[in-house]
């Protein structure tokens, strides 16, 4: 058997316990002994490694960039890799980095600026910011996921409110702060999304979600209706040049749709499964193990 270790932060893994389970029994079955870790528990020194067994590979379900570059400088390959999970957890460095990796020829995305929020006063950055902003904007955490803290605004009063929260939540919350906002332009067909999931850089299923509310969040697990989705050329060419720009072992591509046509959202490290099983009979777990198993460790 060859060992290793699923990573995790303790909040996430609370909510993903079953998917865990499910990658230790598929990797059984594949010859590869897991065992879970949470990064709020290492100490990363020169004794962390025996004391995890000496793992051999690492699954990074933690979205933690640092934890990986760890491993990786003791040469244990991760999975996703710590540049990946820099990339797809920061949403203006992605989009920066497809910008550079696409010049002149850009992926299509909305139009955005950012706040940083360093010791941020309630409402202190309103007045500098809604001079670079044309309402109504979408504001979401550029770190955020799971649709935290994304909201439309329209107006400044709104965007008052919006920092007021930020400002509240940073206070209660010193281990989860907000640190930089992202303000884009709304696409504008709202409430609908696509998710295009990536396994070894080959479009594996694609998920299209649909919010009945109001609430522009397109989020499975804020009630929008999900469907597995036949990718049309458009769709699948953008996805396909997101997944060029982006190398990686397992992440989700998010696009949104502006005026009819697809645009990208954002890319996702550590990506969601639970609405893939609901809609499909996809074991994306399995796959991803099959993955590990044989396309990376035993080759």
């Amino acid at each position: 058997m060859i060992n290793g270790i699923i990573l995790y932060n303790k909040r996430d893994y609370e909510k993903n316990i079953r998917f865990a389970q499910m990658l230790a029994e598929h990797g059984r079955a594949s010859g590869l002994e897991l065992s879970v870790a949470f990064t709020e528990e290492l100490i990363y020194n020169g004794e962390l490694l025996s004391s995890l067994g000496d793992p051999r590979f690492v699954i990074n379900r933690s979205r933690n960039a640092s934890a990986a570059r760890f491993f990786e400088g003791h040469n244990i390959p991760v999975f996703n890799s710590a540049r990946v999970s820099e990339l797809c957890n920061d949403k203006e460095l992605t989009k920066q980095h497809l910008s550079r990796f696409y010049k002149g020829s850009p992926i299509p995305y909305t139009e955005y600026c950012t706040l940083l929020l360093t010791d941020m006063q309630p409402y202190s950055h309103s007045t500098d910011i809604t001079a670079a902003l044309s309402f109504p904007v979408v504001a979401k955490p550029s770190d955020g996921h799971g649709g935290s803290f994304v909201r439309l605004l329209k107006d400044e009063q709104e965007l008052k409110e919006y920092l007021s929260a930020v400002n509240s939540h940073n206070r209660e919350h010193q281990d989860e702060r907000i640190t930089k906002l992202l303000f884009e332009r709304p696409a504008s067909d709202r409430g609908k999304d696509l998710r295009v999931y990536v396994l070894g850089n080959r479009i594996l299923a694609s998920v299209l979600r649909v919010q009945s509310s109001s609430d522009i969040r397109a989020n499975f697990s804020l009630g929008a209706k999900a469907f597995l989705h036949t990718l049309t050329d458009e769709e699948r060419e953008l996805a396909e040049r997101v997944i060029r720009a982006l190398p990686s072992d397992l992440i989700g591509v998010d696009l949104i749709y502006d005026n009819g046509h697809p645009v990208f959202n954002e890319a996702e490290d550590a990506v969601g499964c639970r609405m893939l099983y609901q809609v499909s009979d996809i074991d994306i777990a399995k796959e991803y193990i099959t993955y590990i198993a044989k396309e990376r460790l035993i080759r």
